[in-house]
């Protein structure tokens, strides 16, 4: 018994392994104008948005990040759904944010226009 004790308390070698060196980086896709103040209400988060959108058959789910100063910087792509859903997993939105350096996370989703007659894209 003394002999099983002791192999289980004695310092192990064991082989190395890698591990890997990376690097996740944001990249800007493309650019949209917009009116460089602070979003006060849903409809100025629309107004951003809606182009983005507008006419889309499926559902999306975009973050729109936002700085210390309450104004967009980005717009994230988080997912894109089928008629009646959209699944987002927070972590998708999360690291958009960090790497973009987001004070806040304005979450927006559209409703395509085959479910609702006029659905303009809606903030949850």
């Amino acid at each position: 018994m003394e002999a099983k004790t002791r192999s289980l308390f004695e310092a192990r070698e064991e082989s190395p392994a890698d591990i890997s060196w990376v690097s996740v980086r944001l990249v800007r896709e493309a650019s949209a104008v917009y009116r460089p103040t602070a979003p006060t209400r849903a409809a100025d988060v629309v107004a951003i948005v809606e182009p983005l959108l507008e006419g889309e058959p499926r559902e999306h789910f975009l973050a729109v990040l936002v700085d210390a100063k309450g104004r967009p910087n980005a717009i994230h792509h988080v997912s894109m759904g089928g008629l009646d859903h959209c699944p987002a997993e927070p972590r998708e939105v999360f690291q958009a944010a960090i790497l973009a350096n987001a004070g806040s996370i304005i979450r927006v989703h559209n409703t395509p226009r085959e479910t609702q007659p006029h659905p303009p894209p809606t903030l949850t």
